[in-house]
């Protein structure tokens, strides 16, 4: 099998389903910041984010802001929409998909914006 390769002096990091967890973010973020440091050739170092920010996990909101602006200084970032999005943004456009979000933990979210 031949897997995909990134090219020469890159580093791609790719994150997904952070659902509200702040704590475990901060973490994953300063970790890739260290493995980062180690890869010092890297011309170029991305952040792939795959979406699923939001909903389950207590801090929404402080997730919501860390990936607006607490990434680690010399990444490129780059945000995908997951379901979770999907259907935050869905219920925005027709309210009649609040039972559809609050079945997927939107009631963590409104916690999380008091």
């Amino acid at each position: 099998m031949d897997y995909p390769s990134v090219p020469q002096g890159q580093l791609i990091y790719a994150i997904g389903d952070i659902h509200g967890r702040s704590d475990l973010l901060a973490l994953l973020l300063d970790k890739i910041a260290a493995d980062a440091a180690q890869g010092k050739e890297a011309k170029r170092r991305t952040l792939i984010f795959l979406g699923d920010y939001i909903d389950r996990g207590h801090d929404s909101r402080r997730v919501v802001d860390m990936l607006l602006g607490a990434l680690p200084q010399g990444f490129d970032a780059h945000f995908l929409k997951g379901n979770h999005e999907a259907i935050m943004l869905d219920f925005l456009d027709d309210p009649s998909f609040l039972g559809q979000w609050l079945a997927n933990g939107a009631d963590a979210t409104f916690r999380s914006y008091g």
